[in-house]
């Protein structure tokens, strides 16, 4: 990255101690993550240009070790696997289950009826046909590998 689109990038940058977050300054999604910032025609995440500048490119995911979907700081940030961020996820409590999940198809209300319809001997091909689900899904549901806590 040259010199001027490094300036360019920090100008958007509330720059602090060290061991403060460093508040993008331009705006953010929906998300609380910095909008895109253009490098050479290619939009990326201003924590992802910060990292690059600070540590070089990767194909790597950019982490946040201080939970501040905004911040900048170069000692906040790390590369990491998928697996990485996913275990960053799960201890951050960001990821959402059940009924809070955007892409479910089905409620914990629904879970528990179909638990007690399928208890009382209706097959998963039914239930799954009356649900909307694949079959796949409702065996799922049925032995609690989806929806464990409902």
């Amino acid at each position: 990255m040259n010199e001027a689109i490094i300036q360019r990038f920090m100008s958007e940058v509330a720059i602090g101690d060290w061991n403060e977050c460093w508040l993008w300054t331009g705006p953010l999604d929906k998300d609380g993550y910095g909008e895109r910032f253009k490098v050479a025609g290619e939009k990326y995440r201003p924590h992802r240009v910060s990292c690059e500048i600070a540590f070089g490119p990767s194909s790597l995911f950019t982490l946040h070790s201080c939970e501040n979907r905004a911040c900048c700081n170069p000692a906040h940030l790390r590369w990491g696997t998928p697996m990485d961020n996913a275990v960053d996820r799960e201890r951050a409590g960001h990821t959402r289950r059940g009924d809070a999940h955007g892409n479910r198809r089905l409620h914990s209300s629904q879970v528990a009826a179909i638990r007690e319809r399928h208890r009382h001997g209706e097959p998963t091909r039914a239930l799954a046909r009356a649900f909307g689900v694949s079959q796949t899904q409702m065996r799922r549901v049925v032995d609690g590998i989806a929806w464990k806590g409902a």
